[in-house]
């Protein structure tokens, strides 16, 4: 082989290293950005809500809300992280629509439980005492588990994929469209622990909304009962 042709070839590789290590950094700069950004976001959110709220309906606002977000939290078990392991080691589209699919049977199987779980503890726990949130406020966020597992899958997809950008706007929306409209609830006299309660709720179902809508266009997706499995097992052990 021509000596300028290997000289050629490794000068390819070393600007492919170089690329690749430039879009590894904006990666790593964006997501600090977005996660600075979100935390600030909800900083000032809580600080409306203080403000607006009285200490009796800041109160109930947090009753309200613990018990869908832990039940959520908790029954993910892990399988965000488990699929972005296995989605990244996936060889073909075959496979990672496999994986990818058993990974959403699995956490519709979860979200079952978790949203049920959260229903009963609003209804036997949470419920008693409160007299600022309605009941439509109280169970509708019972199903807050149902969009957060559901998006931290399909966000996990993202990041397995390596799309950062998609992933930390999606990261964003949330705390930037609650803040939006407890702004809008502020600046129209309309701020209640309801109100706040179901803003929370909408600005996340938003998100589930249109992760859901890029479901359709994902390759070869479908379930297997190995995988389901293994995405179970590799979460609940790293969980």
């Amino acid at each position: 082989m021509p000596a300028t042709t290997v000289v050629t070839r490794r000068l390819k590789v070393i600007r492919a290293g170089f690329a690749s290590f430039g879009r590894e950094r904006s990666a790593v700069h964006g997501t600090v950005a977005v996660s600075v950004g979100t935390l600030a976001a909800g900083a000032l959110t809580s600080v409306f809500v203080a403000r607006g709220l009285g200490a009796t309906s800041r109160g109930e606002l947090l009753i309200a809300s613990v018990g869908p977000i832990v039940v959520g939290s908790l029954l993910l078990c892990g399988i965000d992280e488990a699929l972005v392991y296995l989605l990244a080691r996936a060889e073909t589209d075959s496979d990672a629509g496999r994986i990818l699919g058993s990974a959403i049977a699995v956490g519709v199987g979860l979200v079952t439980i978790a949203s049920a779980t959260a229903a009963l503890l609003q209804a036997l726990y949470f419920r008693f005492g409160l007299r600022t949130i309605g009941n439509l406020p109280m169970y509708a966020y019972a199903t807050l588990p149902l969009l957060f597992v559901f998006t931290q899958v399909m966000l996990a997809a993202m990041r397995a994929r390596q799309r950062y950008f998609a992933w930390n706007v999606c990261r964003a929306s949330v705390p930037v469209t609650y803040l939006a409209s407890v702004l809008a609830l502020v600046a129209g006299h309309g701020l209640s622990a309801s109100a706040a309660l179901m803003a929370h709720y909408f600005s996340a179902l938003l998100l589930a909304l249109y992760l859901a809508s890029r479901v359709p266009s994902e390759p070869q997706l479908r379930v297997a009962a190995r995988d389901c499995l293994g995405v179970l097992r590799l979460g609940v052990q790293h969980h």
